[in-house]
């Protein structure tokens, strides 16, 4: 729980899929309330605020891989490199980090919204998809 006078917390939040599926990649944007959170680093030693998980191997630079952060806004891309690489979705496909602002109390409900969501099939174009979030409460 993080209240008034205490450090803020930070939250590592993971993006997983069905496991019976298999992807080459995914994009995805999330949008949080300023007033309450904001994005960060999942490891402050690391280039990307988001992260790499599990599921996709991006194999040695270049990557393809980008997290950019603006305010309250997050767009993250990844994806393995070449054709017919898709990766069952059995583990964490990406990491993210939501900071909670100082004075957060127990109980505040926090909104985390998806934009432009969309996966690498194991063949052929991006696909829309929605992501569903559950209901962030500060605890």
């Amino acid at each position: 729980m993080a209240t008034s006078g205490s450090p803020s917390a930070t939250l590592i939040l993971e993006l997983h899929g069905h496991a019976s599926t298999k992807l080459r990649g995914v994009n995805f944007g999330l949008q949080t309330e300023s007033s309450k959170a904001s994005f960060v680093k999942v490891n402050p030693s690391e280039t990307e605020i988001a992260q790499n998980g599990t599921v996709f191997i991006l194999g040695s630079a270049p990557q393809l891989f980008k997290s950019v952060a603006d305010g309250n806004t997050l767009v993250v891309s990844l994806a393995q490199k070449g054709q017919g690489n898709a990766r069952p979705l059995d583990g964490a496909l990406a990491r993210v980090a939501l900071q909670l602002q100082p004075g957060i109390t127990q109980g505040t409900s926090i909104t985390l919204g998806t934009t432009g969501c969309q996966v690498l099939p194991e063949t052929g174009n991006p696909i829309p998809i929605t992501i569903e979030v559950g209901k962030l409460v500060a605890q």
